[in-house]
């Protein structure tokens, strides 16, 4: 009966990490970097016909990770 829960469990939890993992990064990472590739080019790229989610994805991730490290940066100083 362990062996039942356990693997229950293990499906459940697998599941909810992979809906999580979608909504981070397909999402959330997505769009912030497609306001980012918008705000960088004045709005012309990317079009609605030559969207590529993997690019938005990455950039968004990489854009994330500079915005927090100058966040951190100019209020290391803040007590």
């Amino acid at each position: 009966m362990e062996e039942v829960a356990s693997g229950l469990g293990r499906a459940l939890y697998l599941t909810l990490r992979w809906f999580v993992l979608v909504a981070l990064f397909e999402i959330v990472l997505y769009w912030y970097g497609y306001g980012t590739i918008k705000l960088f080019t004045f709005g012309k790229y990317p079009q609605k016909s030559s969207i590529d989610k993997t690019l938005c994805a990455v950039l968004g991730f990489i854009s994330l990770c500079c915005t927090l490290f100058l966040v951190s940066f100019l209020f290391k100083n803040v007590t």
